[in-house]
């Protein structure tokens, strides 16, 4: 759950910080698949994490770890935890509540299943006289998170959140999209002040 919201708050650092002409609007669509599994000893997490700009470009992202009980580090089938993937290989169907990774070294689905789901919407107006020049923006997010059934396999580790029961261990999974739309705007320059007689002879 860190992973995923830290990942989400970059998203929105970009949109915050990246600069835009006046007028302009920029969209990010973010999508995060996370699954959590502990299992005779072994916990594994995986999180799959794709941004979208209104430009057309993306960038997918890979999260694995999984250690042992005692919170030793086992081998993993990627080199690092973060891992750049091509954008083809994790799909989002067009309800938004159904994902899928399809990588030679993994291959897991997420699909909604009823047991959590989570709608959140966050409008704000901003006026910002610190910046140079002065900056005025809306910000519109939409957020969508479904609890998942969370099914496949990575490396030699299998998910299946499906059929986990207490006495195994535990598992969750979520799918999560952010819909964030970023409206700038040009402030006018303020009138120049009508001159005044002096009162001075």
């Amino acid at each position: 759950m860190v992973i995923r919201l830290a990942l989400c708050l970059n998203v929105l650092l970009v949109v915050l910080a990246s600069p835009v002409a006046a007028q302009s609007v920029l969209r990010v669509l973010s999508a995060d698949a996370h699954a959590v599994q502990c299992k005779a000893g072994v916990c594994a997490t995986i999180q799959v994490s794709r941004s979208t700009l209104s430009d057309g470009t993306s960038e997918t992202i890979l999260f694995f770890s999984v250690y042992d009980e005692f919170g030793e580090p086992l081998p993993s089938p990627f080199p690092f935890p973060f891992n750049p993937i091509d954008n083809e290989l994790f799909t989002i169907n067009d309800e938004d509540n159904a994902a899928s990774l399809r990588h030679p070294k993994a291959a897991v689905t997420w699909r909604a299943d009823g047991s959590y789901t989570e709608a959140s919407d966050f409008r704000t107006r901003v006026r910002d006289n610190t910046q140079v020049p002065p900056q005025a923006y809306r910000l519109v997010e939409r957020l969508r998170v479904h609890g998942t059934q969370t099914q496949g396999t990575i490396g030699d580790i299998t998910f299946d959140t499906s059929v986990m029961t207490p006495g195994d261990g535990f598992a969750s999974g979520t799918l999560a999209i952010r819909r964030t739309f970023r409206r700038d705007f040009e402030i006018p320059d303020a009138p120049p002040s009508e001159p005044t007689e002096s009162l001075l002879p």
